[in-house]
């Protein structure tokens, strides 16, 4: 069912893109943010694996479950014999043919904790798996995020770009009509050409990283089709900054799947060395079994039931070798905790960083563009008053172009960087279907 409801989510958010193409519009519809990372948890094959891995825990629980529950078994034999002792012979009536059916039946009592011990340790497994679920699904949406402002970065990129190669095109244009009527040098026509070949390839530079950048934010997706099918929402709104870390260090803490993953882990070494303790007790179980054998046809029967103990004397070292590899899993886990936890600090506090540096970029950057937009037009005003130099203009589109481009960086990482924190604190993405599996509680 889950299956389904996957296909038929990922068919209603790119069918649209498809036949946008078949009708020759080669940016399809757009789509937001939103809408690409729906199509990612729903269609991405990591997120699938990561689900048949929780599938898989929850069955393996159900099978060391069944340890403990009732052994029911059914056997039939026929065999012939060149030679029957006689107790055999008189069996069979004579016979030489032995037909032999039985149903056998166990149950065990007592393990001296070794199954209980096994069932902890798969259901903290179970909750660990769901974890590693959560991140992947956190994972998938940080990467398409941040695929997704890498190519509204590169979109502005190349609209910089395409505004120079305009600009300059427009000063050639003037320096070519001012050297016809001997007011400018052959020099200044030189330079603008020089300079309109230099923007001409940087925007199919950009050009270029853009069809990456589309190329990327598909494969984030987990989708195979034409980046040109898929437009973008733009977003130009300013990051949001933050400085508090505390406060998301605490919520880090507490929901982070790779942190509950580790102490989930513990757990299940604790219990496994709990089982490995139980290999040398004792072990109770009853039993029986009810057959019947003859010839060709069984027509003699019995039953019985009873008690089996079974106590380890020696086992040759390997009991306590168990336990001393149970003790060191169970270190491994405890340490794994503790580096699991100054990696979410560092994540969580340089992330806080970016998030600041962006935003001092974005502010500085701003200024910059609006006092660059204004020295090209007064350089551009100049030459064509015969009071300026070509060199002016040029210099003044390249600083101008550059600003935009250091806008667009400084935007899209602060954009980026707060999906990195939430990536950093564990966040949760919105999933497009409630029958992903949970996050579970750490009262295993």
């Amino acid at each position: 069912m889950l299956r389904l409801f996957t296909l038929i989510l990922t068919a209603v958010v790119l069918l649209p893109l498809y036949s946008a193409a078949a009708a020759g519009n080669p940016e399809g519809r757009e789509m937001s943010l939103a809408e690409c990372t729906s199509v990612a948890l729903s269609h991405h094959p990591g997120v699938t694996a990561a689900e048949r891995r929780v599938v898989e825990a929850q069955e393996r629980l159900a099978a060391t479950k069944g340890v403990k529950l009732p052994q029911i078994a059914f056997r039939t034999e026929a065999q012939t014999y060149d030679w029957l002792p006689p107790n055999k012979a008189k069996v069979l009536g004579g016979g030489s043919t032995d037909v032999y059916s039985a149903v056998t039946f166990n149950k065990l009592l007592y393990s001296s904790g070794r199954a209980e011990a096994d069932i902890d340790s798969a259901a903290a497994m179970i909750h660990a798996s769901e974890e590693d679920f959560r991140r992947t699904s956190q994972t998938v949406v940080f990467r398409v995020t941040q695929a997704y402002y890498n190519v509204l970065r590169a979109e502005a990129v190349l609209a910089a770009r395409a505004e120079a190669v305009a600009q300059m095109e427009q000063h050639l244009n003037v320096a070519q009509e001012r050297y016809a009527i001997g007011k400018a040098a052959k020099l200044d026509v030189l330079r603008a050409e020089v300079q309109l070949a230099d923007v001409t390839q940087s925007r199919s530079l950009a050009a270029s990283q853009l069809g990456i950048a589309r190329l990327e934010l598909l494969n984030a997706m987990g989708v195979d089709t034409a980046a040109e099918q898929i437009a973008l929402v733009e977003d130009r709104n300013p990051a949001p900054s933050f400085s508090d870390a505390d406060k998301f260090i605490s919520d880090a803490l507490e929901i982070h799947p790779e942190y509950r993953k580790s102490r989930y882990l513990a757990k299940a070494a604790e219990h496994g060395l709990r089982s490995a303790k139980g290999d040398g007790g004792p072990e109770l179980s009853i039993l029986g079994s009810y057959n019947r054998e003859g010839k060709d046809i069984p027509d003699i029967d019995n039953w019985n039931v009873g008690l089996a103990i079974t106590m380890p004397i020696y086992t040759g070292g390997i009991t306590k070798a168990k336990m001393r590899q149970a003790e060191a899993v169970v270190d491994q886990r405890e340490a794994g905790i503790d580096l699991t936890r100054q990696s979410i600090l560092l994540a969580v506090r340089s992330a806080l960083l970016a998030t600041q540096d962006a935003a001092n970029r974005l502010q500085a950057t701003s200024k910059s563009v609006e006092q660059a937009r204004e020295a090209l037009r007064v350089a551009q005003e100049k030459y064509n008053a015969g009071l300026g130099s070509g060199i002016e203009v040029i210099d003044a589109q390249v600083a101008l172009a550059q600003a935009e481009t250091n806008y667009a960086h400084a935007l899209y990482d602060g954009k980026i960087a707060v999906a990195q924190l939430d990536y950093a604190v564990g966040r949760d993405p919105e999933r497009p279907n409630s029958t992903s599996p949970g996050t579970g509680g750490m009262d295993q």
